[in-house]
């Protein structure tokens, strides 16, 4: 009798264990908990050479991102006629957190959060800094880890187009489905 139900609680602990596995493809296995990773990052540039988004959104974000100018590769101000151009306004709360839950996920073990995580910060010191507005199906943004480093303007040519980043490049994010 005894082994019968010291085979029975096993049978039913391996079932329970069974039907909460994770699904490879949607998330990640941290410990006992499953993390879920809701989209995929692309860098501007990436996502503009892969034909992901077409070279007026380019110049859109250019615009956003440049706050109100676009340069060409050299670096020269360019005229552009920006009366088309849709304010992005303001990015949807459910949206933002998962595109700050995939960045924490997806770059966790890595440096500088691995030592950001010894104080318990975690996913609570990103934010989003600044929205670009969503082409197609991507999301434009600026992520603001609000870590320990020095604020270094950078630029990158994409497309025959200036972007000034200030330390934080430019990503693209989409939902998965």
């Amino acid at each position: 009798m005894k082994k019968t139900v010291i085979s029975l609680l096993i049978l039913a602990s391996s079932l329970i264990a069974t039907s909460c596995g994770s699904t490879p493809n949607d998330s990640t296995s941290s410990g006992n908990s499953e993390e879920i990773v809701y989209g995929e990052f692309f860098y501007l540039k990436e996502a503009f050479e892969g034909g992901l988004i077409s070279e007026s959104d380019l110049v859109q974000i250019s615009y956003w991102c440049n706050r109100g100018k676009v340069y060409d590769a050299d670096n020269n101000e360019i005229e552009i006629d920006a009366s088309s151009f849709v304010e992005p306004g303001t990015i949807d709360d459910g949206i933002s957190s998962k595109i700050l839950s995939d960045f924490y996920l997806l770059n966790k073990d890595e440096s500088p959060y691995k030592e950001e995580a010894e104080y318990g910060w975690g996913l609570s010191v990103l934010l989003i800094n600044r929205y670009f507005g969503k082409y197609d199906d991507y999301y434009a943004v600026e992520i603001d880890e609000n870590i320990s480093i020095a604020t270094v303007v950078t630029k990158e040519v994409i497309g025959g187009y200036t972007m000034h980043y200030p330390t934080f490049k430019t990503r693209l994010w989409k939902m998965k489905g």
